[in-house]
C-alpha cells in the first residue's frame, strides 16, 4: 500500500438517486478496526459541502453498502464550525 501513495485512484460514489466516478490522489492509509478485523484502508483528500461550509477533508476509501450510513462525517469536517448536540433527537 506504501507504493501507491501519490497514486491516482478512481472510485466509485452514489447518493439515492446517481452514481458517479471521482480521481484523488492517495494521501496514505490507515487500519480500519472493525469488530472482527482490521482492514487497511487508503485516505484521498475530498471537497465536502454543506449550507455554506466547504471543507477538504480526508476520508477513507471502504465499500459501505452494508451499513446504514454510507458516510461518517468525523471531526476534520465538523471542526471549528459545528455544535453537535447529542440530546437533541434526530426527529426534531
Amino acid at each position: 500500500m506504501v507504493d501507491n501513495i501519490g497514486k491516482l485512484a478512481k472510485f466509485k460514489v452514489k447518493d439515492h438517486e446517481e452514481e458517479c466516478v471521482l480521481e484523488a490522489r492517495i494521501e496514505g492509509y490507515v487500519n480500519i478496526k472493525t469488530s472482527d478485523s482490521k482492514k487497511p484502508s487508503y485516505k484521498v483528500p475530498l471537497t465536502f459541502r454543506w449550507n455554506d461550509v466547504e471543507k477538504k477533508v480526508l476520508v477513507t476509501l471502504n465499500n459501505c453498502d452494508n451499513l446504514e450510513y454510507p458516510l461518517l462525517l468525523g471531526r476534520n469536517f465538523l471542526r471549528s464550525d459545528f455544535l453537535i448536540d447529542v440530546e437533541k433527537d434526530s426527529d426534531d
